[in-house]
């Protein structure tokens, strides 16, 4: 995997986590607000940790090649 697919799949990830967001911002406006905050974190979270773990993968990947 090249970091241009890297780049977007991360661009995507993140696009996802901010729809998630907005989603869950308009439903929960007027009671969640922490509720809003812990999904928004999560989501960022999990997209960080996804990154890390391709590119450490695709930096193995390029080594053995």
């Amino acid at each position: 995997m090249s970091y241009k697919q890297l780049m977007k799949k991360y661009i995507w990830l993140l696009f996802c986590s901010i729809i998630t967001m907005l989603v869950s911002g308009y439903v929960y406006i007027n009671h969640y607000f922490s509720f809003i905050m812990l999904i928004g974190v999560t989501c960022s979270i999990g997209s960080t940790i996804e990154l890390i773990s391709l590119i450490i993968t695709t930096h193995k990947g390029n080594k053995e090649e």
